[in-house]
């Protein structure tokens, strides 16, 4: 199986890195990820030669859902998405449609049929799926704890109280230094070292993250929170891309996953 890395395609997530070490060395990526082989799907059991009815329809329903999918218009920042973003907030969840950034960034722009192929693009897939330990995805913690290297995020509304942000590294450069947000009280940052927390208006259309959030818990009230660094970037319109936020290495807005 050949693999490439695509200028501009986002980085390989750890599920769909171990898709693709099984495809390529499915004992390797066994013992290396500790996850069961990808075995060739047996033939279906036939009758006369005919498949049986429940595979046909399954067979049917499979090629319509793929002409759905295919047919299906692009929604950016829910463009033809039914949600309300004002109404986001725990329990209350973007549904599977809604898209934080426009059509502009990098997380929903096609690569197109010719994309340009990153020097060195061989040894890096191949620097990833034999060197690196694959990690498996761990989708919260439901304690605080020292392994946890999340990005929570927070709907923040105006019955939430007042934070003015401080940040105590490369404070000039700070983009987010002494901005005030309504932050709902009970936020808490990720519980390992990087501390990341977002924090999202929906009303302005602005994505808050911080990195390294020293104050834990909030004062209930409102008040001062320190964070290491932080950055914001414009979300839920047609011209937010992600980009240029500054909590994360990539410089990209947490709403857009970890990569």
């Amino acid at each position: 199986m050949n693999l490439s890395i695509r200028t501009g395609e986002s980085s390989l997530n750890s599920a769909k890195i171990r898709r693709m070490a099984t495809q390529s060395n499915p004992r390797a990526a066994k013992t290396a990820c500790g996850y069961p082989r990808l075995e060739p799907t047996p033939p279906p059991v036939t009758g006369e030669g005919r498949p049986r009815r429940g595979l046909r329809l399954l067979l049917v329903g499979l090629i319509v859902a793929s002409t759905l999918a295919l047919a299906a218009p692009e929604t950016w920042a829910g463009a033809t998405c039914s949600a309300n973003p004002a109404s986001f907030d725990a329990g209350s969840w973007p549904p599977a449609c809604w898209r934080p950034y426009g059509s502009a960034s990098p997380f929903n722009r096609p690569l197109g049929p010719d994309p340009k192929v990153e020097r060195g693009s061989e040894r890096i897939v191949r620097g990833t799926l034999e060197e690196k330990r694959v990690q498996r995805i761990i989708v919260g913690y439901p304690r605080r704890s020292s392994h946890d290297f999340g990005h929570p995020i927070y709907y923040g509304d105006r019955a939430d109280p007042l934070y003015t942000i401080r940040c105590v590294r490369w404070v000039r450069g700070c983009e987010v230094h002494g901005m005030k947000i309504r932050i709902p009280s009970k936020a808490l940052p990720a519980g390992g070292s990087d501390a990341h927390m977002a924090v999202i208006d929906a009303a302005s259309h602005w994505e808050y993250d911080l990195w390294e959030v020293r104050t834990a818990p909030l004062p209930p009230l409102g008040g001062t929170v320190w964070v290491g660094h932080g950055g914001r970037t414009r979300w839920g319109t047609a011209d937010s891309t992600g980009r240029h936020s500054n909590a994360t290495a990539a410089h990209l807005g947490v709403s857009a996953g970890v990569l």
